[in-house]
């Protein structure tokens, strides 16, 4: 594995040597602020579930911080199992034509990606992705701390262009 001018070398175990282009902070950004709403609406429409039935068996007050718990849990899977599922991919990495990939140039399995979206917690201090963007900047791979820990790096990709007349 090699990197040059923001670009990644990955040599898989048949020889083939895969290019990738680091993603730097203005794209990861974007696609941040993308997944932060998506996650927000995650967060709103389970909260108003949650509310709709403890107000029905009128349990509201006593499950109030369980319920806020787990309402935070579940908008906080979306980046876990999203990025899992989608092969490295949200739907702001997809928007932007971002994806995730682990150290062998295949998408991130679900330990790497659960490590990585772990750690958004302290990339995210002390506001909006203050330290993750400084580590951003400053990594020659421009990893954040997620990726530095899990061994995963952003890089673009974009779609294939079809030639419909080949």
């Amino acid at each position: 594995m090699a990197v040059t001018l923001g670009r990644l070398e990955v040599e898989t175990a048949d020889h083939v040597v895969l290019r990738y282009d680091l993603a730097g902070g203005g794209n990861r950004g974007f696609a941040a602020l993308v997944d932060f709403l998506v996650a927000t609406l995650v967060f709103v429409g389970v909260l108003w579930a949650f509310d709709e039935i403890a107000r029905r068996f009128d349990a509201f007050g006593t499950y109030f911080g369980v319920l806020v718990l787990l309402t935070f849990l579940i908008a906080w899977s979306y980046f876990v199992l999203v990025e899992w599922l989608w092969n490295g991919q949200t739907i702001g990495k997809r928007l932007y034509g971002l994806r995730v990939i682990g150290e062998d140039g295949a998408p991130a399995g679900f330990v790497a990606v659960l490590v990585r979206n772990l750690l958004r917690l302290v990339d995210f201090l002390p506001s909006f992705y203050g330290l993750g963007l400084l580590v951003i900047i400053v990594s020659p791979k421009s990893q954040r701390l997620g990726d530095l820990a899990a061994g995963t790096y952003v890089v673009r990709a974009p779609r294939p262009k079809i030639d419909w007349f080949a």
